[in-house]
C-alpha cells in the first residue's frame, strides 16, 4: 500500500472570505507541514455553488448576495490557481522544469442525479483536469452540499482510498499516512477498519467516548497507531480516532466501502446536506420512548370509544344508542377535560419542569382509565372520561414542547412527527382490542370494560418510564441549573466530535432565554402584548383549529355511524374501522421519514387542506346518491374517500400541526403558548364537534360534510397561503429571529424589522459554516 493509492478530495463553497483564498491556503499549508505525502497524491477539488441570490446572505441555505456571487466566481479562479501551484510545487522543486502550473486544462462535462424528488433530478458537472490527470476540478451547475460533493468526487476517483477534506479544517498535527494505510489494508477479521477520522484539537476527546470504548477492535487499533503520532503542544498524545460511523471532519476511507455504505443510491442524502447530519447524529432512545408512550395514550384514549359505543352491552347498560346525546356527552366530556388539562399544563410546566408534568399526566390518565372501566352508572363514566381527558390534554401540550426542546433541528420534524405516528398506532390497537372484545356475547360487560381498562397499561408504563427520562436542557438552563443543562445537552446530542456545536448551542440557548427573561414579566397576558409573540400564538392556535376543521376527529369518533349510513353493519363496520385506522399511521410514517424535514411544514399543510377538501366533496357527492346505503358499489367508493381523508390528514395536519405549534413558540411563552393553543385550538373545538356531531349526522347526513368544506376553502387555505411561515430545518433560536425576535430586546423587536432578523440569521449561518 502506497500513497499512489490515495486521492485527495477537497470541497469548497461560498465563503465570507471570498474572493480571498485564506481557508484553502491554510489547508494546503497544513498538508505541507503535517503530511507532505498528500501533495504527491492525485487531487479532486469540488467547487460547490449557491442556489439563489438574495438581499441577505444565508450561506448554509445556499443564498448569496449579488456581490457575493460575483466574488465567488473570482474566488473559484483564485482557488484553482492556488491548488495548481501548491500541487505542482513539490514536483517542480525536484525536476526544476517549472511552469507546469500554467499548462492548459482538459475540459469536459458530466451529469449525475441526486435528491429525494423520486424522479430524475439532474445536476450538470463541468469537469476540468490537467493532462496527466493528477489535478481535477468539479464545478456543479446546482448546489450540492458537502455530502453530494464528496459523492461526485468519489465517482471520478480511481484509487482504492480517498482522503476527504473540507476547506475550513486544516490539519493540526503530523499525520502518518503510510501507517494508517497499512492498518486499513490488513485483512484481519477482527479489525475490519475501512474509515479513519483524522486527529484534530476539536475531537481529541473522541478516543475516550463510548463510541470507541464499546468497540474493542477500534480501541485496539487506536492504541496500536497512537505511537505513530507526535505529542501535542500540551504534552498529551493526539489519539487516532477510527470511527464506526461517518463524519464530515477530515478522514481517510476505502472508496468502495464509502460508496457501498453511504452512497449506495442517489437517494442516500439530499442536496445541501452533510453526511454527519444524516448518519452521524441520532435521536436518543430515552427521549423517543417517552414521546411514543404519550402519543399512544392519546390515540388509544381517543379511538377506544369508537368500538365501545358500538357495543350492544354498553348501549343496554347505559340505556342509550350510538347517535344519542348521551354518547355525544361521553365523547365531549373527554375533550372538555382535555381543554382544562392543557391549560393546567401551562401553569405547572414552567414551575415544575417538562419531565414532572408528563409524569403527572400519565398518573392521572391511569386513574381515569380505571374509573371508566369500573363505571356502574353514567356519572362515574363521565367523571372517568373527564379525568382521562384532563390527562391527555396535559400530555398533548407538554410532550411536543419536550420533544421540540430536546430534538436536533435537522430531525425535529421526525421526532415530533413520531408523536402522530404513535397516535395512529394507538387508534389501531384500540380498534382491534375493541373488535376482539365485541366477539364476546352481548350479555358480557367484557365487550366494553376491557378496552377501557386497557388504557391503564401504557399510562402506567409512561409514568414509570419518566423516572429515567432526562429533563429538557432548555428548561434547566432557564431555571439557572446550567451544569445540569449542559450535561443533558451532551447526553442528547454529543457524539464525541461535535464539542463546538454543543458549546455554541448552549450559549445560544442561554443568550436567548436571558434576553427574554430580562424583557418580559411572568403571566399569561404577556403572550398577547408582545406583537411578534401574539402572532406566533395565533398561528399555533389556528393550526390546531384548522386541524379540527378537517373533520378528522368527527370521522374518528363516529366512523361506525358513517359506515352504517353506507350500508355496513355488525362486524363488517368494525372491520372497516380497523382497516381505516391502519391507513393513517402508514401514511404518517412515510411523511415523517421522507417528507417532514425536506418538503417543509407550510407546503404540507397547503397540499393537505386541498386534498382533504376534495375528498370530502367527493364523499358528499357519493352519499347524496346513496342515501339508504343500498348501492353497494357507491358504498365502497364512499368508504374509500373516508380512507383518503385520513391518508391526506396523516400526510399533513396530523404530524405538522404538533410540530409547527411547538417550534414557533419562543421559550418564555412556550409552555403557556402551547397550553393555550392545545386547550383552545384543539380540545375546545374538539369538544364542540364531539357533542354536536351525532346530532348533525342524524339530522343532516351527508350535508354535514359541507360545513368542513366551506371552512377549509374560505378560511384555512387563504390563512395558510398568506400568513404561515416555513420553519423547516431551523433551530428554535433561528425561528425566533425569523419572526422578528432579537437577543437584545425581544419585545421591542417585531415584524417591522425583518432586516435585522435576516442579518442575524446570516451571521449565525456563517458561524455554522466555520464550525463545520
Amino acid at each position: 500500500m502506497s500513497i499512489d493509492d490515495v486521492t485527495v478530495i477537497i470541497t469548497t463553497s461560498p465563503t465570507p472570505s471570498a474572493p480571498g483564498t485564506d481557508l484553502v491556503a491554510a489547508v494546503a499549508r497544513s498538508f505541507r507541514t503535517h503530511c507532505p505525502d498528500l501533495l504527491a497524491c492525485p487531487v479532486i477539488l469540488v467547487l460547490d455553488t449557491y442556489d439563489t441570490i438574495g438581499a441577505w446572505p444565508r450561506l448554509k441555505k445556499g443564498v448569496v448576495t449579488a456581490d457575493g456571487a460575483a466574488q465567488y466566481n473570482v474566488y473559484k479562479q483564485n482557488v484553482k490557481q492556488l491548488v495548481l501551484s501548491e500541487y505542482r510545487r513539490a514536483r517542480e522543486e525536484e525536476s526544476s522544469d517549472g511552469g507546469s502550473a500554467s499548462e492548459p486544462l482538459v475540459e469536459f462535462v458530466g451529469e449525475a442525479e441526486y435528491g429525494f424528488e423520486g424522479r430524475g433530478n439532474p445536476v450538470g458537472l463541468h469537469i476540468s483536469r490537467t493532462a496527466d490527470g493528477l489535478i481535477t476540478f468539479i464545478e456543479p451547475s446546482r448546489r450540492l452540499g458537502f455530502g453530494l460533493a464528496v459523492r461526485s468526487a468519489l465517482r471520478i476517483a480511481d484509487t482504492p482510498y480517498v482522503w476527504v477534506q473540507q476547506h475550513d479544517w486544516p490539519l493540526s498535527a503530523d499525520i502518518p499516512l503510510r501507517s494508517i494505510l497499512r492498518a486499513m489494508d490488513e485483512d484481519s477479521p477482527d479489525r475490519p477498519v475501512k474509515y479513519v477520522c483524522l486527529p484534530s484539537t476539536r475531537m481529541r476527546s473522541y478516543a475516550t467516548s463510548n463510541h470507541v470504548v464499546k468497540f474493542p477492535a477500534l480501541r485496539t487499533l487506536t492504541a496500536a497507531l497512537k505511537g505513530d503520532f507526535a505529542a501535542s503542544d500540551d504534552g498529551d498524545s493526539l489519539p487516532l480516532t477510527p470511527l464506526f460511523f461517518w463524519h464530515d471532519k477530515p478522514h481517510v476511507a476505502s472508496r468502495a466501502h464509502y460508496l457501498e455504505r453511504v452512497f449506495a443510491t442517489r437517494l442516500a442524502i439530499q442536496r445541501g446536506g452533510f453526511i454527519e447530519d444524516l448518519i452521524g447524529q441520532r435521536a436518543r432512545d430515552q427521549m423517543k420512548q417517552g414521546s411514543w408512550a404519550r402519543s399512544f395514550l392519546f390515540g388509544y384514549d381517543s379511538g377506544v370509544m369508537t368500538d365501545v359505543i358500538a357495543s350492544k352491552n354498553f348501549q343496554n347498560f347505559f340505556d342509550t344508542t350510538d347517535t344519542s346525546p348521551i354518547v355525544g356527552a361521553i365523547n365531549s366530556t373527554f375533550s372538555g377535560g382535555a381543554v382544562f388539562g392543557a391549560l393546567f399544563g401551562g401553569v405547572i410546566m414552567d414551575r415544575y419542569g417538562r419531565r414532572r408534568t408528563i409524569g403527572v399526566g400519565a398518573l392521572i390518565c391511569t386513574v381515569g382509565a380505571l374509573l371508566q372501566a369500573a363505571a356502574w352508572h353514567l356519572a362515574m363514566m363521565l367523571v372517568g372520561r373527564i379525568t382521562a381527558g384532563f390527562a391527555i390534554g396535559l400530555l398533548s401540550m407538554s410532550v411536543p414542547v419536550y420533544q421540540s426542546e430536546c430534538a436536533n433541528p435537522k430531525i425535529r420534524g421526525l421526532i415530533v412527527g413520531l408523536a402522530q405516528q404513535m397516535i395512529g398506532v394507538g387508534f389501531i390497537v384500540s380498534t382491534w382490542v375493541g373488535y376482539g372484545s365485541q366477539q364476546m356475547p352481548d350479555s358480557s360487560q367484557f365487550q366494553w370494560r376491557f378496552p377501557l381498562a386497557f388504557q391503564a397499561l401504557p399510562s402506567a408504563l409512561l409514568c414509570i418510564g419518566m423516572l429515567w427520562l432526562p429533563e429538557s436542557p432548555r428548561h434547566l438552563i432557564a431555571t439557572d441549573r446550567l451544569e445540569e443543562g449542559m450535561r443533558i445537552l451532551r447526553t442528547l446530542h454529543f457524539d464525541g466530535t461535535n464539542e463546538d456545536w454543543i458549546q455554541a448551542e448552549f450559549q445560544e440557548i442561554k443568550m436567548t432565554i436571558d434576553a427574554e427573561k430580562a424583557a418580559t414579566a411572568p403571566g399569561w397576558l404577556i403572550m398577547f402584548r408582545v406583537p411578534q409573540w401574539r402572532k406566533r400564538l395565533a398561528l399555533g392556535t389556528f393550526v390546531q383549529v384548522f386541524t379540527q376543521f378537517t373533520g378528522i376527529n368527527v370521522i374518528g369518533y363516529y366512523q361506525t355511524v358513517m359506515y352504517e349510513s353506507l350500508g355496513f353493519t355488525g362486524n363488517t363496520k368494525l372491520l372497516v374501522a380497523g382497516v381505516y385506522n391502519c391507513c393513517g399511521p402508514i401514511a404518517n410514517l412515510i411523511f415523517i421519514v421522507f417528507i417532514a424535514d425536506r418538503f417543509g411544514r407550510r407546503k404540507s399543510l397547503i397540499c393537505g387542506v386541498v386534498a382533504i377538501t376534495l375528498a370530502l366533496i367527493c364523499e358528499s357527492a357519493i352519499n347524496s346518491q346513496n342515501t339508504n346505503g343500498d348501492k353497494h358499489s357507491l358504498s365502497i367508493v364512499g368508504v374509500a374517500f373516508l380512507f383518503c381523508v385520513t391518508i391526506f390528514f396523516s400526510l399533513s395536519f396530523g404530524p405538522v400541526s404538533w410540530i409547527y405549534m411547538a417550534e414557533i413558540m419562543p421559550y418564555q411563552i412556550r409552555a403557556k403558548g402551547c397550553a393555550f393553543a392545545t386547550g383552545i385550538g384543539n380540545w375546545l373545538v374538539s369538544t364542540f364537534w364531539a357533542q354536536v356531531s351525532p346530532i348533525a349526522l342524524k339530522e343532516l347526513g351527508w350535508k354535514f360534510y359541507f360545513l368542513f368544506v366551506a371552512w377549509n376553502l374560505v378560511i384555512t387555505l387563504p390563512a395558510l397561503v398568506f400568513y404561515f411561515r416555513e420553519t423547516k430545518g431551523l433551530s428554535l433560536e433561528e425561528i425566533d429571529l425569523m419572526f422578528g425576535g432579537s437577543v437584545d430586546d425581544p419585545i421591542e423587536s417585531d415584524l417591522k424589522k425583518p432586516a435585522a432578523a435576516v442579518e442575524t440569521s446570516a451571521v449565525h449561518d456563517e458561524r455554522s459554516v466555520e464550525m463545520r
